[in-house]
């Protein structure tokens, strides 16, 4: 059970080579980065994605990926004239994403479009003056992951699922090509599930990463409380754990 206060104060960062003390906040937290660190205070947590090289040409990276279930759907919806558009229509694709997790029972989760512009990069498909779906990449200079991932796929006839499922591997590979194309060194699909518990739907999608290439790796994340009040909130979490 996790316990979220309201008036503390969180940062994220995200891909650093390097721990540091960042005051002013009740906790700090290190995200997804590719080294094995130590810095007092910081508890370090491991998690496993699945990167792209990106100093493989694309015809390399083009090869890597499955033909049935990548190449041969991204050349029909390209033979459909599915367009790309990059850092366009955020308030469709928020609309998009609001819905989409709201039928698949997930909790909302909303960056605001300011987070969006400021902090990384969209992706988009339109097909016939319509946005199907939407793909929100986290970017620096040198990597580009995945976070958030959503579709009109859930409300849509089977026919048009298709439709939407070629259009996403189109703007999956088109969101690969622009982060190399712009100095870029890693993809990261933003997660790989390694639970103990099965997890049928989890296990999809892994197939579905793994259909693109890439290599399975281990990421680390570092945390940091400040506060006394976040002492205790990580405390009471502690207890509560324990008793269920």
């Amino acid at each position: 059970m996790k316990i979220m206060p309201i008036l503390l104060k969180y940062k994220e960062i995200w891909f650093s080579d390097h721990l540091y003390d960042v005051r002013g906040y009740d906790c700090v937290i290190f995200r997804n980065c590719d080294k094995m660190m130590e810095w007092p205070g910081f508890r370090r947590s491991e998690s496993t994605t699945i990167i792209m090289d990106l100093s493989k040409s694309e015809q390399e990276l083009w090869k890597d990926m499955s033909e049935t279930n990548c190449r041969k759907p991204i050349n029909r919806a390209k033979k459909m004239k599915v367009t790309i558009k990059v850092n366009q229509h955020y308030e469709e694709f928020s609309e998009i994403n609001r819905a989409f997790r709201k039928e698949k029972g997930l909790a909302r989760w909303d960056p605001s479009i300011d987070f969006m512009k400021k902090y990384g990069t969209l992706f988009v498909t339109e097909y016939n003056g319509e946005i199907l779906s939407g793909l929100f990449c986290l970017s620096d200079e040198r990597t580009m992951m995945q976070l958030i991932t959503s579709s009109k796929r859930l409300e849509s006839s089977n026919e048009k699922k298709k439709e939407i499922a070629n259009a996403n591997k189109l703007m999956i590979w088109e969101s690969i090509i622009y982060a190399k194309r712009t100095g870029m060194k890693i993809y990261d699909w933003g997660g790989y599930y390694t639970g103990e518990v099965r997890d049928i739907q989890k296990e999809r999608i892994n197939v579905f990463k793994r259909s693109f290439g890439g290599e399975i790796v281990t990421r680390y994340n570092y945390h940091k409380d400040y506060s006394l009040p976040m002492k205790l909130v990580k405390a009471m979490e502690s207890i509560i754990k324990i008793k269920v």
